[in-house]
């Protein structure tokens, strides 16, 4: 207790502050907390209290920008060999799932909520043994148990105060609030001591704290506060005294539980905006903001005074020459005054409203957009005078650039919350379940996990991941790549395919040749082909998207599993990937998909036109018509057994002279010779 009580001493100031700036969050700009309580200054009825709220559209603005993106959970293998490489891909495919299944997208705005609007914000991650699936063991009937991801602000942690990040913090205290049917079911019995010891007037019933947060998260409890109780949960790092660490729960200094630290680590993980030495709070979003929001309600609180006083100027009348019925600002309405009183009533003349108001107004409005590093473009709207796209794209980026730091703190207390997720995970499921992700491709799949298939719990995500992105910024910057050969020379089929992949995956279905027909059929082709019985069955067809299969049969043939393939069957891959190759150059030169269908040889369309050799078959090409320029190409590749030597008969680097010269830095088929020669 009296650590706590220390704690909750350092932070009264900081209270203070973060309780201003969420109301100014929620439109209430004319209320400044005190010493734990609201202050509104009194106002004549005339006074304009104008609130035009612009630091609700910048919080939520950063909250979105950090939280567009889902993390890129990286977790690294305990070594080399395949087993731990694919247990670690295993570990990541897990992470992929509990972020869907624990919704952890909306827990992150959240946090970074609270980040924004005070500085820090923290995850809270623990087991919950009565969640999760259903199964028997010896007879009975259990739950798996499930983890719980939190998002916790900072009113409720009460950190060691010489630490300055949690990492090096000693020990920490969470606040909980629960209710007594909760504290009895969880801790029986207990509850009589805890009344004991607040009926002697120690407790925390009717905390003024609470009531607020209660208030400003738009409900108010139907609950007496004499039934909530208030827990502390105590964690303490492991230290020579306790080398498993410590974890204590209490209430009203009614010790309720003590164990070990579950995994010998803090369950929280802290997100920080905007950092400031060797302090443990972070300053947040709204602390430059709230003076100049408070100038810019005043400015445009005096331009309607103003305004009113140029429509209604007051009157000027001599004493006692008005009637008891006064001055009524009606159309219609006839003012009676005694002219031996004076003369008669008039207005004052109207103030003009000078333009150097409206021009305040704007520097006000820029100076909040450059602390917070939210300007138009972030905003959805394009600056005025700006219509390219790529100056639009870069002023895109110097705003996610101002987001740098918080994002990589975002990023590190994710990672830390990945390694907690694949701990408990290990240490606490009991059962195999079956988990549905999205692999390669973007493909499901489902898989049955064990926790034995969890090896290495070092999470990293990957740095620059939850930076926003524009996809019509990058789609831009893609097709200007291609133009420039970034992605290789346009004439590869392999650029194109990269091309696709690069532009697909930035909004456009259209684009997406990773999830297709043709894809799909080539990857099940390559299944196929693992099997040396269904060798018979496949073949290359002249109808099939060659530069699809090709991309499939390279990165199945450049991946681990391809290694340990048979030779055999290896050495059927290289003889497939040549026939494709051979296929999709006949393309490429133009040979009609009719002339491959019916069997047809462009070579003799090409000597009819020189005149020589035997007449065109019915249905050739004519002489003279694009299909008449055709090259000839090499002969279809045969599949056969190998020789004498062990080398392949008709293979590459001992076998036809015509496929020899067709190797080129793009593998069997492709001449770069006849390529040039082309154009």
């Amino acid at each position: 207790m009296a650590m706590y009580r220390d704690s909750k001493t350092m932070k009264a100031e900081l209270h203070d502050e973060w309780w201003t700036h969420h109301a100014f969050y929620d439109g209430k700009q004319y209320i400044t907390y005190r010493h734990g309580k609201p202050q509104e200054p009194k106002a004549p009825s005339w006074r304009i209290r104008l609130v035009n709220n612009y630091c609700q559209p910048i919080v939520n603005t950063v909250c979105a920008k950090l939280t567009q993106q889902r993390p890129g959970f990286i977790v690294r293998p305990m070594g080399n060999d395949d087993d731990r490489r694919q247990k670690a891909k295993a570990g990541e495919f897990l992470l992929d799932y509990l972020h869907r299944e624990l919704n952890v997208q909306s827990t992150a705005y959240e946090v970074v909520f609270w980040a924004s609007v005070t500085g820090t914000g923290f995850f809270n991650c623990f087991w919950d043994s009565e969640a999760g699936q259903l199964f028997e063991t010896e007879g009975r009937v259990e739950q798996t148990g499930f983890p719980v991801i939190e998002a916790w602000s900072p009113f409720d942690v009460y950190p060691d105060p010489e630490a300055t990040r949690l990492h090096n913090a000693k020990w920490v205290i969470l606040s909980h609030n629960l209710t007594e049917a909760a504290v009895e079911l969880r801790w029986p019995g207990l509850t009589k001591s805890i009344d004991s010891r607040r009926s002697r007037g120690v407790g925390f019933v009717g905390d003024e704290e609470s009531t607020r947060k209660q208030d400003f998260r738009g409900y108010t409890s139907g609950i007496e506060e004499s039934k909530i109780y208030r827990l502390l949960e105590y964690q303490e790092r492991p230290n020579k005294e306790h080398p498993e660490g410590r974890r204590i729960i209490c209430s009203e200094g009614v010790v309720l539980e003590e164990t070990s630290l579950p995994m010998r680590r803090f369950s929280l993980a802290e997100v920080r905006v905007g950092e400031m030495g060797d302090r443990f709070w972070g300053t947040g979003s709204m602390r430059g903001l709230v003076p100049l929001q408070r100038e810019l309600n005043r400015t445009i609180s005096q331009v309607l005074e103003l305004r009113n006083l140029a429509t209604q100027p007051p009157w000027v009348a001599a004493a006692g020459s008005i009637s008891r019925q006064g001055i009524k600002n009606r159309p219609d309405h006839v003012i009676f005054y005694n002219a031996n009183m004076g003369p008669a009533p008039s207005r004052v003349p109207p103030v003009p409203i000078p333009n150097s108001l409206y021009e305040l107004v704007d520097s006000i409005k820029g100076s909040m957009y450059d602390i917070s590093g939210v300007h138009e473009v972030s905003q959805g709207r394009a600056p005025t005078g700006v219509v390219s796209g790529r100056a639009i794209g870069m002023l895109s980026d110097q705003d996610a650039t101002k987001l740098g730091p918080a994002s990589r703190t975002l990023e590190r207390s994710m990672a830390e919350v990945g390694s907690m997720l694949l701990e408990m995970w290990k240490k606490y499921m009991q059962t195999e379940i079956t988990i549905s992700v999205l692999g390669e491709g973007k493909r499901p799949e489902a898989m049955r996990l064990h926790r034995d298939h969890i090896d290495s719990t070092d999470v990293d995500v990957r740095s620059g991941s939850l930076l926003p992105k524009f996809p019509s910024y990058e789609r831009e910057v893609s097709l200007q790549l291609l133009q420039l050969g970034g992605f290789g020379p346009m004439e590869d089929p392999e650029t194109l395919v990269k091309f696709r992949k690069a532009y697909g995956t930035l909004g456009l279905s259209e684009f997406i040749d990773d999830d297709n027909s043709d894809r799909n059929y080539a990857r099940q082709e390559n299944d196929m082909m693992t099997d040396e019985r269904m060798h018979g069955h496949v073949a290359v067809r002249w109808w099939e998207n060659h530069a699809v299969h090709i991309s499939e049969i390279l990165t199945y043939m450049k991946g681990p599993a391809f290694r340990e393939l048979p030779p055999e069957v290896q050495q059927f891959y290289e003889q497939h990937l040549a026939e494709h190759y051979r296929q999709l150059q006949m393309q490429m030169q133009g040979a009609p998909t009719w002339v491959q269908a019916l069997g047809m040889d462009p070579s003799q369309t090409q000597q009819a036109s020189q005149g020589g050799g035997a007449p065109p078959q019915l249905g050739a090409p004519q002489a003279g018509s694009p299909e008449g320029m055709i090259e000839a190409m090499p002969p279809e590749i045969p599949f056969t057994e190998t020789g004498g030597d062990g080398a392949p008969v008709g293979m590459v680097g001992g076998g036809t002279p015509e496929l020899n010269q067709a190797v080129g830095p793009r593998g069997p088929g492709f001449n770069p010779m006849e390529e040039r020669g082309a154009f």
